[in-house]
């Protein structure tokens, strides 16, 4: 009872100067209209602050990522800037045969395992050649045990990511098992099933010099790819999306690295086999990416293989990461990121009948003067030539040699494909070398193909080229 008095009592003396039928909501509405954005900015500063850098972020493009905190460290790469790490304790090295392996450094975060080797004295004789496809050579992959007895596993071939983090500060060891000392030698041909005792301990405070990560969030810039023709510059559709973009940006003193993705849109890779012809037709795509400066020069670039680019986060077909790393020093800004995306299809020639004689010996020539048409470009089989076995595996084969008119870069020859017979090694040469006289504007290549039994009698050859259909150049520039 004595709350609810004093309760009556304050409502009492606070109606005394507040008449019963005011109205307030005008005067608040007036105060609150008159509170402009400026006026906003200036009694929160930190505000102002914050949305004059988001305004010059979205004017270049990109917009930082808030958040994490990665560091690049050289020879191994992006690691969180906090991650607990342990490296080996020293190196461990094995000798048998003669041949050398050595485990000269890792180290292990609870998501990462990096580790460097060197392998020594392995036999040149016992290289087994790229064009040898019927040897089988030892194979397999590195193992990393747990003295609880698990393994670790990668989240793909050749990353140094693993697929299940663990805690990095109860791993004190590890044993290491490398099935081959290489996988270029025939299996047996040298010990293999090695075995390592890797033992961690903590790295040392400042052991690694790490340089920041910036990381950005692309702005997708509508853009018109240069190439396009004039007529069509002026559509009112919704112009492409330019496809490159810049994910990563690491400062290391002397050079920058620059990281992000390519996401092409609209790509056929594949057409329908053409009706009666010897091979598939198809069509891909030929990226490339180049930096220049601001003189149009095209600029240097250094390895970065040190940087796992991971999957690219595009959800579009043909889409990949790529890293540049660049010299600082004589730098002209800003930087141009170009990209070239040239489309291929395959065409082809033929068939032709050729007859060859049953019983081709290395030297035989045949003076052929077969001129045919390749999407509009007029191509000669000048002469075939039997050459001998060039691998173990072959039974010998022939040197096709051809012309065409220099002023098509956009044709190449791809393989020749003969009825029935399925070449086992194959080599592009000069061309036109023994020719005594070429005509002016006209220039020559050869073509070698190899067979297990070479094709003789009467054959029906065909030419596959690839013949450039259209290509468009993206850029983007750039400047820190």
């Amino acid at each position: 009872m004595k709350a609810n008095r004093m309760k009556h009592a304050l409502e009492s003396i606070a109606r005394r100067g507040v008449p019963d039928d005011i109205d307030l909501r005008a005067h608040i509405t007036s105060k609150i209209e008159r509170k402009t954005f400026m006026l906003t900015l200036r009694a929160r500063p930190v505000m102002a602050v914050l949305i004059a850098l988001l305004c010059i972020l979205l004017l270049g493009g990109v917009v930082y990522a808030l958040g994490r905190s990665l560091g690049y460290i050289p020879g191994y790469g992006i690691v969180e800037q906090n991650v607990q790490m342990r490296i080996l304790s020293e190196p461990v090295s094995q000798t048998r045969d003669g041949i050398t392996i050595t485990i000269t450094e890792a180290l292990l975060t609870s998501d990462r395992l990096f580790v460097t080797s060197t392998t020594e004295n392995i036999p040149d004789n016992l290289i087994v050649p790229m064009s040898d496809f019927k040897t089988v050579t030892c194979k397999g992959n590195w193992i990393y045990q747990l003295p609880d007895g698990s393994q670790l596993s990668f989240v793909a071939l050749g990353s140094n990511k693993m697929s299940t983090p663990l805690d990095v500060n109860k791993v004190t060891d590890m044993t290491l098992r490398i099935p081959c000392a290489t996988s270029d030698v025939p299996v047996g041909a040298l010990p293999e099933n090695w075995e390592f005792h890797l033992r961690f301990i903590p790295a040392p405070a400042g052991m690694f010099e790490k340089f920041p990560v910036i990381e950005y969030t692309p702005v997708p810039v509508p853009t018109i790819p240069t190439g396009t023709p004039a007529a069509e510059t002026n559509i009112t559709a919704t112009p492409a999306l330019n496809p490159i973009s810049i994910t990563k940006l690491i400062d290391t003193g002397d050079s920058y690295i620059l990281i992000g993705e390519i996401a092409p849109q609209g790509l056929v890779s594949e057409v329908p086999l053409t009706p009666g012809s010897l091979y598939s037709k198809y069509c891909k795509h030929g990226p490339s990416l180049t930096l220049q400066d601001a003189n149009g020069q095209e600029i240097s670039e250094e390895s970065t293989a040190d940087i796992d680019l991971g999957t690219p986060t595009a959800n579009t077909p043909e889409a990949f990461s790529w890293a540049r790393k660049f010299k600082k020093e004589g730098l002209a800004l800003p930087l141009t990121i170009k990209y070239k995306d040239e489309h291929w299809c395959s065409a082809s020639a033929g068939p032709y009948e050729l007859n060859i004689n049953n019983n081709p010996q290395p030297g035989d020539e045949w003076q052929v003067n077969q001129q045919f048409d390749v999407s509009g470009v007029p191509v000669t089989l000048d002469k075939m030539r039997v050459i001998g076995p060039q691998i173990a595996t072959s039974g010998g084969g022939y040197i096709f040699q051809l012309t065409y008119p220099t002023d098509h870069g956009d044709l190449a020859l791809d393989y020749i494909a003969v009825n029935g017979y399925l070449p086992i090694n194959s080599g592009f040469g000069g061309g036109g070398s023994d020719t005594t006289v070429i005509p002016p504007g006209i220039a020559g290549y050869d073509l070698s193909e190899e067979f297990p039994v070479p094709p003789k009698g009467k054959l029906m050859i065909e030419f596959i080229y690839e013949v450039l259909a259209s290509q468009q150049t993206w850029s983007l520039q750039w400047r820190p």
